[in-house]
């Protein structure tokens, strides 16, 4: 062979090499996928919806989550990282729509380890009054179990959503294994829970700023302010 041409061959070679090694090939496609659920949905304006993205999968992959809540292509809420406003990264928040109207949510979930990757979910909602205070928005023809957590046999996550006693609605309306959280603010009731089996909470149990702010009070202070279940086994809690 021409000494030339082996001589070119093998300046070649070790270009292929030294390109191979300056630019590695891409790491394996590790692809993530945005899955939302906002409830209640419609809404009611002016009571907080949860945003639901914890079913994004993997979650072993997923290091970042962003909310955008009215479509104009700006992220409002984001936590990723080490930047968990809400105390942990679980791909839930939640958001008050002050306004009726339609709004389009967009999350967006990350694999940050690979730039890029990423991948986005859109919901509909759809927020109105509550003109009658009945705990529904206008136009619900359903009963309040339908808007509040379905007909499903599964347990659900449900909202204190709406209503003069938007608390006891929920118990009343909830399942076993369901789960009912309670947004901030107070709340005027007594109430009742003599359902087994359900969980009540915090919107946001993980930060203490809303938990603290997360207040029952009783309207009528001759009452309980929450009693828990029946007979002899009861347990009621009263202010001092």
């Amino acid at each position: 062979m021409n000494k030339n041409i082996m001589l070119k061959l093998v300046v070649a070679g070790l270009l292929l090499i030294n390109s191979m090694i300056a630019c590695p090939p891409p790491p394996p496609y590790e692809p993530v996928f945005a899955v939302l659920n906002v409830t209640p949905n419609p809404a009611i304006a002016g009571r907080p919806v949860l945003l639901n993205s914890s079913s994004s999968f993997p979650a072993e992959r997923i290091t970042r989550f962003e909310w955008d809540f009215d479509g104009d292509g700006l992220y409002d809420y984001a936590e990723g990282g080490v930047v968990h406003p809400d105390g942990t990264l679980d791909g839930r928040t939640w958001h008050t729509f002050e306004e009726t109207g339609t709004y389009i949510v967009k999350l967006r979930v990350t694999n940050s380890s690979y730039v890029g990757w990423s991948d986005t979910a859109e919901v509909e909602v759809v927020v109105s009054e509550d003109s009658d205070n009945d705990g529904r928005p206008n136009g619900w023809v359903g009963t309040l179990q339908e808007y509040l957590r379905g007909t499903g046999p599964n347990p659900a996550i449900i909202i204190a959503h709406g209503g003069l006693t938007p608390i006891q609605d929920a118990i009343n309306v909830s399942i076993a294994g369901d789960t009912i959280l309670v947004p901030l603010g107070t709340y005027n009731e007594n109430i009742i829970f003599s359902k087994a089996d359900r969980m009540l909470q915090s919107i946001d149990p993980d930060n203490w700023e809303i938990t603290a702010k997360t207040i029952i009070k009783a309207n009528n202070i001759d009452n309980p302010t929450v009693y828990i279940g029946s007979g002899a086994n009861s347990i009621l809690f009263s202010k001092d």
